[in-house]
């Protein structure tokens, strides 16, 4: 899809490693004429590896949609990070959403799958509160916990599982 281009391992750090040129104040790949952002992405335990986005860069779902696409590392990762960063509040909806989702025997292969991938990419099983609690109240952030944790609780039996 390439809507990101991120390093891994910091293995890329000047737009030319991306493929990317600064031409008229922007950041522009050559080979399709598109426009890109610098950006500081997913963070694999060293730090936010450096990246670009490519604008526009999308709704909630739109990203969501690239997290849960298997075929692009760097669109999952990078799509994650943006999601951790702009719409935390939006991702608590959709999981709490999900985990109470009723699914058939049939579809209950898929659905490990899928939770284990999203246990994985946005570090769920680890019970950390993901959204922002800058002027909130004692409440709303015990509220907020709550949630995190009932993810956390949900989650945790997905991951380091084959």
């Amino acid at each position: 899809m390439d809507n990101f281009l991120m390093s891994i391992r910091f293995n890329k750090q000047s737009p030319d490693d991306f493929g990317l040129t600064f031409k008229d104040g922007k950041f522009i790949r050559i080979a399709d004429n598109t426009e890109w952002v610098p950006s500081s992405l997913y963070d694999f335990g060293w730090g936010k590896e450096k990246g670009f986005y490519k604008i526009p860069l999308g709704s909630f779902d739109e990203l969501m949609s690239l997290v849960l696409n298997d075929s692009d590392t760097e669109d999952s990762y990078g799509a994650a990070a943006i999601i951790l960063e702009l719409y935390p509040l939006e991702l608590k909806k959709y999981l709490l959403e999900y985990m109470n989702q009723k699914v058939s025997f049939k579809d209950s292969f898929k659905r490990k799958k899928l939770s284990k991938k999203l246990a994985q990419i946005f570090r769920l099983h680890m019970g950390v509160n993901l959204t922002m609690n800058i002027g909130m109240s004692s409440g709303q952030i015990d509220k907020e916990y709550a949630d995190w944790n009932s993810i956390a609780l949900f989650f945790k039996k997905f991951v380091n599982k084959p």
